[in-house]
């Protein structure tokens, strides 16, 4: 059963891998020394073309591109979704889920802190799957209690309203927090109930990635947010891998910063504290973990959900990675050094 439901999705993936940016494309790209030419060079010689002929080479600007690649990735993404039923399509839904909520933070953000909301209307991505949230009636939005209105109904507007009474400063976090608390345990749950074999080679990777957000996230709110170290644990992400309960525990009621940082170093994910400065480099050094554990992943596996799990993050890392190469040369930052800050390609 297994190898009939994946048969026809793992070939459609495989035409779409050929189609990724090859090693010799971000070669090219790095080399280059403007806006212009990189995306010329996208259009001409690689499958961003379709997506890039509506953008003029005189008017390229890196907030233009965000959305066009943005929208680009998600297309590409939505395709996936038409091969599978059941448990399985309920999956891509709830990852989906994931861009609803990012698109959720940038209104929360924007509505607290009294910014523009035309320029976030222009960056809204919509996916047209899960239908969770009426975009129409969402761009009319200028308040928290007009947003609030605009997505009752949805699961996300418990999650928001609870904490309309906080102030301003910590209502933002919070906020995120708990939408953020919502989609993982949701994924988590669906991924249960996909057949054995793919709920435990998925559950295992999700584990890891809730680990190291899970680090992540004790770390900043103790250095950059002060929190307490109950605050800290109760917005802990549940069904971590390696970190369970005791050991979160443990981290979050460490004496001191430099404690936990102790802690971090002897467990299993002491490389996100090691080396060069880990406070930069950190949140990179997560994503090419997790890279690479996917990629690992697929050289053991075949004729399973993996395939496509790997090709959805080799995507939105090869368009994360544009989106620091574009930005790197707005900077003037030679080769050797934007490739310290890439995921798919590495320094040598």
């Amino acid at each position: 059963m297994g190898v009939k439901r994946f048969a026809a999705v793992n070939t459609k993936i495989r035409a779409l891998e050929s189609h990724l940016l090859k090693p010799e494309d971000y070669d090219a790209l790095l080399e280059m020394e403007t806006l212009s030419e990189m995306v010329a060079y996208l259009k001409l010689r690689t499958s961003y073309q379709e997506y890039l002929e509506v953008v003029q080479d005189k008017s390229v600007n890196i907030d233009m591109l965000e959305v066009v690649f943005k929208r680009a990735m998600f297309k590409r993404i939505q395709g996936l979704i038409h091969y599978f039923t059941d448990a399985y399509k309920q999956l891509f839904k709830t990852l989906f889920m994931r861009y609803e909520i990012e698109d959720l933070k940038l209104f929360i953000r924007a509505l607290i802190r009294k910014e523009d909301l035309s320029q976030i209307l222009e960056h809204l991505v919509i996916l047209g799957i899960n239908k969770n949230i009426d975009y129409t009636q969402l761009k009319r939005v200028n308040t928290l209690e007009g947003l609030l209105e605009a997505i009752k109904g949805t699961p996300y507007c418990d999650l928001i309203e609870y904490y309309m009474d906080e102030v301003p400063q910590k209502r933002i976090f919070y906020m995120e927090m708990n939408l953020d608390r919502f989609y993982f345990k949701k994924l988590l749950e669906q991924v249960k109930k996909l057949e054995s074999s793919d709920s435990a080679v998925l559950s295992e990777i999700l584990g890891r990635n809730t680990d190291i957000l899970n680090l992540q996230w004790i770390y900043r709110g103790r250095k950059f947010f002060g929190l307490s170290a109950e605050e800290l644990l109760n917005y802990t992400l549940l069904g971590g891998h390696a970190l369970k309960y005791r050991q979160l525990k443990e981290l979050c009621y460490a004496k001191s910063m430099e404690d936990a940082i102790g802690l971090i170093r002897s467990g299993p994910y002491g490389f996100l504290v090691e080396g060069r400065d880990f406070e930069i480099f950190m949140e990179l050094d997560m994503e090419r973990y997790i890279y690479d554990e996917f990629m690992k992943l697929k050289k053991n596996n075949r004729m399973n959900i993996i395939e496509s799990m790997v090709y959805m993050h080799q995507l939105e890392y090869e368009v994360r990675d544009l989106f620091t190469i574009f930005e790197a040369k707005r900077y003037g930052l030679k080769k050797a050094e934007v490739l310290k800050y890439l995921v798919r390609i590495r320094p040598d």
